[in-house]
């Protein structure tokens, strides 16, 4: 009896501190949201009545908070409000964010400029309305278009007293796959397609796997499971790990390639066993 109250209270501490790190990662983020959108409020007073303004930025900042805590558990979703609401306000945020990291540079700006000419308040919000612009276009151009180019890069490593059958060996490693409803299925399997056109001796996958959440565990290992070698492929989960109730299996178990991509921790096979252990 001893020995279970132990268990239970240490099972009850961990619990709570998940629950607080959990907590502290949602209040973390809404936070800089919230300051993130002050500065944009303070900008589009400038073109529109304050009331209106505060308005406006209250409903993006809501909108966001609620499509950022979606996210924190991403689950499969209609595309359409990937492309129409999620990356949209991905680039207010960052549009936003740069803004409020500048706010300083911009009020020493509108102080230079009040000397010269006055009008502190207008020239800070001239100068903020710059930023938010300069950081609207970094985060289309990243959101859209750069993130989209995917860059193969060669190394030669020179290893001493490198046992002959290993001379040429080629390792393909793909790295932060980060499958979800920002990047689909479809592009981690061109992904996948790349890697295999390399014709590498060993693939390597090295987490983090999905974005977050268990929603995209399927389409993950049905893209590694197209992964081709010749000698075998690894993979290693990085954040955030499955639990151990939950495999990330392909949708086709029944396809040789499914063996090599089924994915489980050994964390997780151990508590499975210690579990089974138990009386």
């Amino acid at each position: 009896m001893a020995q279970q109250s132990i268990l239970r209270a240490s099972g009850s501490n961990a619990s709570g501190t998940r629950r607080f790190r959990r907590r502290r990662l949602y209040w973390l983020p809404i936070g800089v949201l919230a300051c993130a959108n002050a500065a944009f409020a303070v900008a589009l007073s400038r073109f529109v009545p304050a009331w209106l303004a505060s308005a406006l930025v209250g409903v993006c900042y809501v909108a966001t908070v609620l499509r950022f805590v979606a996210q924190m558990r991403d689950r499969p979703r209609p595309r359409a409000v990937t492309l129409f609401v999620d990356l949209p306000l991905f680039a207010h945020f960052g549009a936003s964010l740069l803004a409020a990291l500048l706010s300083p540079l911009c009020l020493l700006v509108a102080f230079a400029l009040a000397l010269a000419h006055g009008g502190l308040f207008e020239s800070w919000r001239a100068a903020l309305c710059a930023a938010y612009a300069l950081g609207l276009a970094l985060s289309v151009w990243s959101i859209w278009f750069e993130r989209r180019f995917v860059q193969v890069r060669r190394f030669e490593v020179k290893i001493a007293n490198l046992p002959a059958e290993f001379a040429g060996y080629v390792i393909a490693q793909l790295s932060d796959l980060h499958v979800g409803s920002f990047d689909p299925k479809r592009r981690a399997l061109q992904w996948a397609a790349l890697s295999n056109s390399l014709n590498p001796d060993l693939a390597v996958v090295t987490g983090d796997l999905v974005t977050s959440g268990t929603g995209f565990y399927t389409d993950v290992a049905d893209a590694i499971a197209t992964l081709h070698a010749k000698r075998r492929r690894v993979r290693v989960h990085g954040q955030p790990r499955p639990s151990p109730q939950r495999r990330i299996e392909p949708s086709n178990r029944g396809a040789r390639p499914a063996r090599a991509a089924q994915l489980f921790t050994r964390r997780a096979a151990r508590q499975r066993r210690a579990r089974a252990r138990r009386p």
